[in-house]
């Protein structure tokens, strides 16, 4: 990992520890190696989820969401109708993929 991308990752772990519960559900969307997941699981966070394309599950060592890969349609519909709404959706790894951010903003 690059010094900016770590930069970037330490900040977004440091501010969740510093402002959410550790009961807090936390969806990563586009988690790629989960390395914000892995870490707010290391400090203790008890409801965190990654979500991302399946050629990268290869590399966590967590669980991920069951059945859902962001390569599919209608993927964020099968995530709210198949868990518990989520009190803080992350996506530090994904913008720079879309064609459309607004969209997944939306």
């Amino acid at each position: 990992m690059d010094k900016n991308t770590e930069i970037i990752l330490k900040s977004v772990v440091g501010y969740i520890i510093n402002n959410f519960e550790k009961s807090t559900k936390i969806i990563d969307l586009g988690c790629g190696r989960a390395y914000i997941v892995q870490e707010l699981i290391r400090k203790g966070f008890q409801y965190v989820y990654g979500l991302d394309v399946k050629d990268q599950r290869e590399f966590t060592q967590f669980q991920f969401l069951d059945n859902i890969d962001l390569c599919t349609p209608y993927w964020s519909e099968k995530v709210i109708n198949n868990f518990d709404k989520f009190d803080l959706a992350i996506a530090t790894e994904v913008i720079e993929h879309l064609t459309n951010p607004y969209i997944f903003f939306k």
